[in-house]
Order: structure tokens, then C-alpha cells, then sequence
């Protein structure tokens, strides 16, 4: 089935064209909080599922919930030129470095230093 003709795209419906759109942006993001690289700037892991923003003073929680449209990150992020305070991590070296600084909920900060050293 053939949908209304967007752009150049004639095959393709609304939605798809919109996914299509999100995944271009977040690469744009990425790449440029990436230091040049669609990459970790910690380990350099390059697999573009589980890369994400991460504001680098961990205040990312507030700024969600205070503004509501930084809910979609990447796309804020490109519409307020690239602001600086973000960088690009995969989630292994998020969850590391909210660990490290301390930036997790404190509930699961305790139970995190509870079971510390155990597999």
C-alpha cells in the first residue's frame, strides 16, 4: 500500500518517515557529543543501540523533569545548538560513572554498596 509522498520517499508511511528522521538526529548528537566519533568517549564502543547523552554534572534527572521538553534529548540538544555539558557514553560506562560519582538513586546506591565485590 502506498502512502501520501513525503519528500523524495513515496513508499513509506508518516511513522517511518518520523523513525527514519529521530535515528538521523540521534546520530548527528551522538556523533558530535562524541568528539567527531558515533562513539563512547570513555571506551570507545561504537554499536549505536546502546549509546546515549549523559550530562556530564549528572543533573540529568532534574533537567527532565523541570523542562519537559528535554525529554527527547538529542532532538533539544540539536535545536538549542549543541549546548555544552553532554557527552556521548554507552550505557556500560554510564551506569559506571552514576555508580562513581554517586549520581544513582540513593536507594539503589546502598543496596549497590551492600552486595559490593559480589557476582
Amino acid at each position: 500500500m502506498k502512502h501520501a509522498t513525503i519528500g523524495k520517499w513515496s513508499d513509506i508511511s508518516h511513522s517511518e518517515h518520523a523513525r527514519i528522521r529521530r535515528q538521523k538526529v540521534k546520530k548527528e548528537v551522538l556523533t558530535h557529543y562524541g568528539n567527531g566519533n558515533c562513539s563512547c568517549v570513555r571506551c570507545g564502543f561504537e554499536d549505536i543501540r546502546a549509546l546515549s547523552i549523559d550530562h556530564i554534572n549528572g543533573n540529568g534527572h532534574y533537567l527532565r523533569t523541570k523542562n519537559k521538553s528535554h525529554r527527547n534529548i538529542t532532538k533539544w540538544l540539536k535545536d538549542n545548538d549543541f549546548p555544552i555539558g553532554y557527552q556521548t557514553l554507552c550505557m556500560n560506562c554510564q551506569f559506571i560513572k552514576r555508580f562513581e560519582k554517586g549520581e544513582e538513586n540513593p536507594t539503589v546506591r546502598e543496596k549497590l554498596r551492600r552486595s559490593e565485590g559480589v557476582c
